[in-house]
Formats: structure tokens, C-alpha cells, sequence
């Protein structure tokens, strides 16, 4: 009994390590491997030393040389109003981390009290007039 259990436990063991599964070749892109050349000016802007930058690599008002085209994209970007809101929330969004760094910082609280009272004679059981104060209470806490 215990050699049957061991002998199918084993064999369990050995099948369950096999795979019928293919062997994955990943099909070939339906793109071509190198972007085509642009055309004659567009392709990358060259610097007066005469080397050639990457388009990522220059601004705008070089990559576009048309000056309708620059004045065209310089009024779009100062009255696009999704920029300037965008611009607006990531400040609000710097401002609120800064309120938010400010509780790791530690607080200091106190309070402070103090009363005073007198008793007239005639409700004094010594039958004079007595005068009490009690010292002034304070509390403070500091550090979160």
C-alpha cells in the first residue's frame, strides 16, 4: 500500500513537471525596423557647427521655421487655457504637499487658567472673610 502511494505520488510528481505547450517564437513586427527618412529639412536640425541633433533634442522655434507656423503655435500656447490649468493645479498640488509636510513637524500647545474667589463672612466657618486662589493650570503638549 505505501509502495503503490509512493510509486504514484512520484509519477504525479514527474508529469505534472512535463509541458505540451509549444515553444513560444514571437512573430515578426508588420512595421518596418527603421523609421523612413523625412523630407529635406525635417529630418533633424542642424546646428551652425554642422553637426545634427534629434528632434527631442531642440525647441520648437527651431523644428518649426515657418514664422506664420511659430507665430501661429506661440498664440495657441500663451491662450491655451488647459495649459494654464494644468500649470495652476500642479502648483495647488505643491502647495497642498507643503500643508501636508507640515505635520511632520512637531506642535506645541499650552493653556492656562487661574480663578480666584472670596467668601464673605457670614458663610465662613471661621467668621471672617477669606479670600482663595487656586494656582494657575497649565498643560502643554509637544511632538506628535
Amino acid at each position: 500500500m505505501t509502495k503503490t502511494l509512493t510509486t504514484l505520488l512520484l509519477v504525479a510528481g514527474v508529469l505534472s513537471g512535463c509541458t505540451l505547450a509549444p515553444v513560444y517564437e514571437r512573430p515578426a513586427p508588420p512595421v518596418a525596423t527603421s523609421f523612413p527618412a523625412a523630407p529635406e529639412g525635417y529630418a533633424a536640425a542642424e546646428v551652425k557647427t554642422g553637426e545634427t541633433r534629434r528632434a527631442s533634442e531642440i525647441g520648437w522655434r527651431e523644428f518649426f521655421r515657418d514664422p506664420r507656423l511659430q507665430a501661429f503655435i506661440a498664440t495657441s500656447l500663451e491662450n491655451n487655457r488647459d495649459l494654464r490649468t494644468a500649470a495652476l493645479r500642479i502648483e495647488e498640488a505643491r502647495a497642498l504637499y507643503q500643508v501636508q509636510r507640515s505635520d511632520l513637524l512637531p506642535t506645541v500647545n499650552a493653556t492656562g487658567g487661574f480663578n480666584r474667589s472670596r467668601t464673605p463672612a457670614l458663610q465662613s466657618a471661621c467668621s471672617r472673610p477669606r479670600a482663595s486662589r487656586s494656582s494657575p493650570s497649565t498643560s502643554r503638549r509637544a511632538a506628535r
